[in-house]
């Protein structure tokens, strides 16, 4: 289905990673959810990825090893969390960020920002998320809180016929960032969407 629905605590789902180089796949976890739209897992490096659960739980998991470690469970009526690779904030697809505590395992409330699709940079300093329908992209540093704009809504710089813009992603090494645009349609699965992707700076964004 062309949905971000919820199937239900009661249904298993496979966590798969594909490999790019010859087309194998592997399953690795069979509980687990995206956390609210399209994105279901953080890397920490090479081998360790952070995912959501279908018992609203992130947890840890080491692909050398198998072992799994509980970080969070998130309260009730709410989803798993998805947490930066440093472990010190996390947040559902609303654009929240909230701090860490690992000796509570738990993550403090905070200010949920306008938008959707929020995630977090490689080096964990970063979030970013695109709020309303078409844009603005920001970003937001971890550490103080301050907040900024990455691309426009309407953004000069791009062309008319593609200044909706949405599904942001950063790249690991943090001097790309990929984007979807449109000429004003909005629906995730029935817009003509086209991607972009333009350098910047690893250190500001």
């Amino acid at each position: 289905k062309n949905s971000y629905h919820d199937v239900g605590p009661d249904v298993p789902v496979e966590l798969r990673i594909h490999h790019l180089a010859d087309g194998r796949e592997d399953s690795v976890a069979r509980d687990a959810r995206s956390y609210g739209q399209s994105r279901s897992v953080v890397w920490v490096d090479g081998h360790r990825l952070i995912y959501a659960t279908r018992d609203r739980a992130t947890r840890e998991l080491d692909l050398r090893t198998g072992e799994v470690v509980l970080l969070a469970t998130a309260p009730a009526g709410r989803r798993a969390y998805l947490m930066n690779p440093q472990r010190t904030h996390g947040t559902t697809n609303d654009p929240i960020f909230s701090p860490y505590d690992p000796e509570a395992k738990a993550l403090s409330p905070s200010t949920r920002h306008p938008g959707c699709q929020a995630y977090f940079t490689r080096d964990g300093r970063f979030g970013f998320w695109t709020t309303r329908s078409g844009g603005p992209i920001l970003r937001i540093d971890l550490a103080n809180e301050r907040s900024g704009t990455l691309i426009e809504k309407d953004d000069p710089r791009l062309d008319e016929q593609f200044r909706s813009v949405y599904f942001p992603m950063v790249s690991s090494d943090q001097r790309l960032l990929a984007w979807g645009a449109s000429g004003g349609d909005h629906d995730h699965f029935r817009a003509d969407y086209e991607i972009f992707v333009a350098p910047i700076d690893p250190t500001t964004l």
